[in-house]
């Protein structure tokens, strides 16, 4: 079979040459203008034809390119394409590191960055482009999108009502009491692309993890004393120790944990108690200043430390 595709890849490649030199030209977001080419039209549109009738998976993001990718696709029977639920945590991490404001019209550039630094990760299932026309692992992330901000980890409106990205408080303090509390390294695990991620045991998982990791609002106050650290904006440290207050009382008489079997157990009317809170004035959604802050102390702690010589 080797030696017929090199032959078949030898003829497309004079073809290639040959309708290249057409001079149609068309325009669209890349840097140079792409041309159009009534054969290759044609030769796309029969082999698109001939797989589909063959039931043969043909349509792949080839933007998307890694060792991995390639690899699995020799193959693929080895290989299981990630779930919405692996993106949920590594994806809130990776807007949590950003520079600047996450805006909502950037969701695009921010998944493609995502899926380039994480492509080593990937397998030939998750470049897949499905029916829809939109590549699984994208539309993966789009779904664990959608399901941070039902969660209020990230946010829907900013302040000026328009649609945003940042990660909410709540986002902020999950992430970064999860960064502070593990120990050896786990969440630098948890961010990572991992398919066999089984705490899943809940929707709210991250609402109220790191604060059962902690045995009281003065634990969770003793483990932000961090944020001194790297920052001198007290009414901003002020709003954040406010809110833990608030929410380790709230979360204390939602959520229960079996000592002895080790076993959580949420109350039924939490769902509508959580939004409840978090429309409440203890829980003021535009704390954005304070915000800004904890992401910057998040990225801090995940830069390489410098050696002092």
């Amino acid at each position: 079979m080797k030696p017929f595709i090199d032959e078949i890849k030898s003829e497309l490649t004079l073809f290639v040459q040959n309708a290249s030199s057409v001079k149609t030209k068309f325009y669209d977001e890349s840097k140079k203008p792409l041309v159009l080419s009534s054969e290759v039209f044609n030769l796309m549109e029969f082999l698109d034809e001939l797989l589909d009738n063959n039931n043969l998976a043909h349509r792949f993001n080839y933007q998307i390119r890694s060792t991995s990718i390639t690899a699995s696709s020799l193959k693929p029977n080895n290989f299981v394409p990630f779930r919405k639920e692996d993106y949920y945590l590594p994806f809130l991490h990776h807007l949590a590191i950003q520079d600047d404001k996450v805006s909502a019209e950037d969701l695009k550039d921010y998944i493609r960055s995502f899926l380039e630094k994480n492509a080593g990760l990937l397998s030939v299932h998750d470049t897949l482009i499905m029916s829809s026309g939109t590549t699984r692992a994208v539309a993966n992330i789009r779904f664990a999108v959608e399901f941070l901000r039902k969660q209020y980890l990230i946010e829907n409106r900013t302040a000026a009502h328009r649609r945003s990205l940042q990660p909410t408080m709540l986002g902020m303090l999950t992430l970064l009491l999860m960064k502070i509390k593990s120990a050896n390294g786990n969440l630098a695990d948890m961010i990572t692309l991992n398919n066999k991620v089984i705490f899943y045991n809940t929707s709210y998982y991250y609402c109220y993890y790191p604060w059962m990791i902690c045995k009281s609002p003065e634990d969770l106050i003793a483990s932000l004393e961090i944020l001194k650290t790297y920052s001198t904006d007290i009414d901003s440290i002020q709003k954040i120790k406010a809110l833990i207050t608030e929410y380790y009382s709230f979360i204390s008489d939602q959520v229960i944990l079996d000592k002895h079997t080790g076993k959580v157990h949420i109350k039924p009317d939490f769902q509508r108690k959580f939004a409840s809170f978090i429309n409440s004035e203890a829980y003021s959604w535009y704390h954005n200043d304070a915000i800004i802050m904890l992401r910057h102390v998040y990225r801090s702690l995940w830069e390489p430390k410098t050696e002092i010589i």
